[in-house]
């Protein structure tokens, strides 16, 4: 029986809610940071670059798992990123992710993360479960003439890497990784996006993303120094560039239809903090920014304001 694990990438700001399934291994991302111990595992145990969290973000959880854990899937989610198991197709927004208010058991159960049974089963099934693509027109960004038209347009209207970064990025995987400029090409000129960084996939090629991402990585820091960066998301480039750089051996995987491949629903969490039964329910019955909760809201200030007069 295959030995599976979904490492979830938490922040150790927020005490967020933990799906009870022995399949998820919650870690604290860049937990060398003073933090409130909740009982997680940190990113800053065993062999790890857990002071390198501010320019990776949950890719210090990623390089964890790859080096301390032995298991014979790998798959990584974010605290209110998950991948949907569930046989069920849910509405999606114009990015093609489902938007939930709160995750909580109710709402894991719904997408059957409460059950390792449809996780193993998938295993068996496939070598690598990624998010369904995002097409990229549906993103309600523009950059300064044109609507987005593929990948390179999304990334570079995002502001979060830059034309120089991209120039380097080229240079790096056509001279040191050629076997990956065709679906280089590929990548950037799709018009569906792939990232997201959730994923579940055989060790072999789990290892083969690590061994790309970071081999590249060493490449790029040498010339591009996110220490030098002001600009608290700016910082982040290595991260961006590992985001990239997992869409590329997802393109590279499809374009040698050598692995099976299965596309998953993304499940994005508005809310994940830790909460009361009773609140969840009120949550789930009144999420955030719904009619419901603002026809609330309207209810509250108007009987505020007829008590106000009747006082008066």
């Amino acid at each position: 029986m295959k030995k599976i694990k979904i490492f979830v990438s938490h922040r150790i700001d927020i005490d967020s809610f933990q799906i009870p399934n022995p399949v998820f291994i919650n870690v604290l991302c860049g937990a060398f940071r003073p933090h409130k111990d909740i009982g997680l595992i940190g990113d800053n145990t065993g062999d790890n670059i857990s002071e390198l969290q501010p320019y990776f973000s949950e890719l210090t959880v990623q390089y964890w798992a790859w080096k301390n854990r032995e298991v014979d899937c790998y798959g990584l989610c974010h605290y209110r990123r998950y991948l949907s198991f569930s046989g069920e197709k849910f509405k999606t927004n114009e990015q093609n992710f489902v938007k939930e208010p709160l995750l909580c058991k109710e709402t894991a159960k719904k997408y059957n993360l409460l059950s390792g049974e449809k996780i193993r089963g998938l295993c068996e099934k496939y070598d690598c479960i990624v998010s369904e693509p995002s097409p990229v027109q549906g993103w309600s960004l523009q950059n300064k003439n044109n609507l987005i038209s593929n990948t390179l347009d999304l990334w570079l209207t995002f502001g979060n890497v830059c034309e120089k970064d991209i120039n380097i990025l080229h240079e790096i995987i056509f001279k040191h990784f050629s076997d990956y400029s065709e679906a280089y090409n590929c990548y950037f000129e799709s018009t569906e996006y792939t990232g997201f960084n959730c994923f579940l996939m055989s060790k072999d090629l789990f290892f083969k993303l690590c061994d790309f991402q970071f081999s590249v990585i060493r490449y790029f820091e040498k010339l591009i120094d996110a220490s030098t960066y002001s600009d608290e998301n700016k910082k982040r480039i290595y991260g961006y560039i590992c985001e990239i750089l997992y869409g590329i051996f997802i393109k590279k995987i499809e374009i040698e239809k050598q692995h099976k491949i299965y596309y998953a629903q993304l499940i994005m969490f508005s809310n994940t903090e830790k909460l009361s039964f009773f609140k969840s329910i009120l949550f789930l019955m009144f999420p955030y920014n719904s009619k419901r909760r603002n026809l609330l809201k309207k209810l509250k200030k108007f009987f505020k304001f007829l008590f106000v007069k009747t006082d008066s």
